[in-house]
């Protein structure tokens, strides 16, 4: 990230570090002297704070004119914010993904299995995904 440094000449010095990496001074570059980190003036924030004329959200394809507006635009669609979805939800979803694709893994190995050893597809897929009794 880019952080403003300034001395006590009232040089200011722009600088990139990793966030956790950020010292509180640095060598000021104009006049040699210890420059310390200030605090830069907060973005203009239109989507969050409506004082802008709003942005192009691509995700939900429509222009956005505040955050109002996106509440009503994801009402209109059937969508939620995920901080409003119950605790763990997502994860509950990455969750069940991930054990669908095991079973799906290995179901495909057992089906490889049976077609290296018959040659048949069909008894391969009987093999792999054998009729439950109705009876």
């Amino acid at each position: 990230m880019m952080y403003e440094f300034r001395c006590l000449q009232g040089h200011v010095t722009e600088d990139l570090f990793h966030h956790t990496k950020r010292p509180e001074s640095i060598k000021c570059e104009i006049c040699g002297t210890d420059a310390r980190h200030i605090l830069s003036l907060v973005a203009n924030t239109p989507g969050r704070w409506g004082d802008g004329r709003g942005y192009y959200d691509s995700a939900l394809g429509t222009y956005i004119e505040n955050a109002q507006h996106k509440d009503k635009v994801l009402a209109d669609k059937g969508l939620v914010h995920e901080s409003d979805m119950a605790g763990g939800f997502c994860d509950s979803k990455v969750q069940d993904s991930i054990n669908e694709k095991k079973s799906h893994d290995q179901d495909m190995s057992r089906y490889q299995a049976s077609m290296d050893n018959h040659g048949d597809m069909g008894r391969a897929f009987a093999e792999t995904f054998p009729s439950e009794d109705t009876a």
